[in-house]
């Protein structure tokens, strides 16, 4: 039995005993465990969890978890919830210039001081078995930027910034900052833009220059930042559109196993394929979404999402030339 299966077990081991206030037998748990080891095993395990410090106590044969006046930890928490809260400093790493990660980094910090020595080797060993990955993350640890933002975000000043753009131009724009939007493993600042009139996205890696103006500000009470990102696939918002999809038998599960949009809808054949229905903004990210498949995903609706699909594929084969014959 390898390590990192004996580290998911014995995780499971302390939900289970979280869960039942008058405890459970090792009988009980090998049972609702269902794993191919011995009650013996399952002693075991219990017993390294309570050399790793965790509190747990065994009278007349069962197990549970000591409250904390019986000995347990001095606020109101869980061991599991304390070794989930360890291991998200790696999702959040991307983020840690921000005021809130590293406010929880603080928080990780004294509860790594509630474990017994033992307990903090537990977590450090059990992050290596629950491993979280961002595709293309940003890193902000070090960036000025996210923390004049933040800084003026709190005060609602207005912000001067030089925003770059892939084509090389460089704007020089007022932005009233409402909030900062991590997405698709990138950190963006909301905010109200004076030179376009409206409310815009802006990647904080392209601000070239920020810099906090004696301008109070008054953010629209009309602006629902849930509502803003939500309409689109990853950061892209707008207006939206409905969109309906058909996913060949190849690909359908995914219409199932995922979710996309908070609008979605599906509706599956008997042949196996799925109609996915979403209303979305952002046509142009969804179509290069679409085009990833290879045609295994086909836009029923709307006809200008057909043709930027169409575009795409053509691009694509001009770009590699003719296929080489077989």
């Amino acid at each position: 039995m390898s390590r990192g299966n004996q580290i998911t077990r014995q995780w499971r081991l302390l939900r289970l005993i979280e869960g039942r206030k008058q405890g459970l037998r090792a009988t009980e748990l090998h049972e609702q465990l269902d794993c191919q080891v011995s009650e013996r095993t399952i002693f075991r395990d219990l017993q390294h969890l309570q050399d790793a410090g965790f509190p747990l106590y065994e009278e007349g044969g069962r197990w549970r978890a000591l409250a904390a006046d019986e000995g347990g930890y001095a606020v109101p928490v869980h061991s599991s919830e304390l070794l989930a809260l360890l291991l998200s400093e790696e999702l959040l790493a991307p983020m840690r210039s921000t005021e809130v990660v590293g406010a929880l980094a603080a928080l990780r910090e004294k509860v790594a001081a509630m474990l017994h020595p033992a307990g903090r080797s537990y977590a450090e060993e059990l992050k290596n078995h629950l491993i979280a990955t961002l595709l293309g993350p940003g890193d902000y640890g070090e960036s000025d930027a996210v923390r004049v933002v933040e800084e003026a975000i709190h005060q609602q000043h207005r912000v001067h910034v030089s925003y770059w753009t892939p084509d090389g131009s460089t704007t020089e724009r007022d932005v009233d900052p409402y909030m900062l939007w991590y997405a698709d493993g990138r950190l963006y600042l909301v905010g109200w833009c004076h030179l376009r009139g409206g409310v815009r996205t802006f990647l904080i890696d392209r601000l070239r220059r920020v810099e906090i103006l004696d301008i109070p500000f008054d953010a629209d009470p009309g602006f629902d930042p849930h509502a803003f990102t939500g309409s689109g696939l990853g950061a892209w918002t707008g207006e939206r559109t409905r969109v309906e999809l058909e996913l060949s038998p190849l690909v359908a599960h995914l219409a199932s196993e995922r979710r996309f949009h908070p609008s979605q809808q599906v509706t599956t054949h008997d042949n196996g394929s799925a109609i996915l229905t979403m209303y979305i903004a952002g046509l142009p990210h969804v179509a290069a979404w679409v085009a990833s498949f290879g045609g295994r995903i086909i836009v029923r609706s709307p006809p200008r999402l057909i043709e930027m699909v169409r575009d795409l594929h053509r691009a694509g084969l001009a770009a590699h030339g003719d296929a080489p014959e077989q």
